[in-house]
């Protein structure tokens, strides 16, 4: 999607292959689209970032619930707070 007024991209889907640590990828992958410091970046390894969204399913479960969607949601609709966007990681299981 392109956001006519910055000409540029809104959201992107980035897939990680099966087999791989999905979190540690993602957030690999989130270093590069969140951090501008080597402190910013070891924010988002380690899942602290203010701007990164993760979402999997609860401990014990095998499935997202409807309220941690309603969750993202709602954090995604504010603007981002130490980054110029907000990543959310799904780190699927299939």
């Amino acid at each position: 999607m392109i956001d006519s007024n910055r000409g540029s991209a809104v959201s992107s889907l980035l897939v990680v292959p099966h087999g791989t640590d999905r979190i540690a990828e993602g957030r690999r992958r989130a270093t590069l689209l969140l951090a501008r410091s080597t402190q910013e970046g070891d924010l988002v390894l380690r899942g602290g970032h203010p701007d990164l969204i993760e979402l999997s399913a609860p401990e014990g479960k095998d499935k997202i619930g409807i309220a941690q969607v309603r969750e993202v949601i709602h954090q995604a609709q504010f603007a981002p707070t130490q980054a110029e966007q907000k990543v959310c990681l799904l780190p699927l299981n299939r």
